[in-house]
């Protein structure tokens, strides 16, 4: 009967969060902003990869090595990270180009505040 309880609370709390667009996880350790920074920096040669990744905040090598290739072009999880139609923002929500999404509203006839 208590673990019923307690698995109904859970699930109650999950809930919740989903309907305040909270996601659930740990959020990635790489984005957008790091990504880019992490291409600028494997375009030196001189620069090593154990370096990058302090630089980039004590990321581990092999999450670098998930989204860049060693001369530093993307791979498709980077690719992925790179798009705009597929990224989501922190609170789960698709994030689509602001001009689409303001002529979007336009035709529609919503109010743009």
């Amino acid at each position: 009967m208590e673990r019923n309880l307690i698995r109904q609370r859970v699930n109650e709390g999950l809930s919740a969060a989903r309907a305040r667009r909270r996601k659930d996880g740990r959020s990635r350790v790489m984005t957008l902003e790091r990504l880019r920074y992490a291409q600028h920096l494997m375009a030196d040669q001189a620069r090593n990869i154990p370096a990058i990744c302090h630089e980039l905040g004590d990321m581990p090598v092999s999450t670098l090595y998930h989204y860049l290739h060693a001369d530093g072009s993307l791979k498709a999880p980077g690719r992925k990270l790179l798009d705009p139609e597929m990224r989501t923002d922190a609170e789960g929500s698709a994030a689509a180009p602001v001009a689409n999404t303001v002529s979007s509203k336009v035709r529609r006839g919503h109010a743009i505040s």
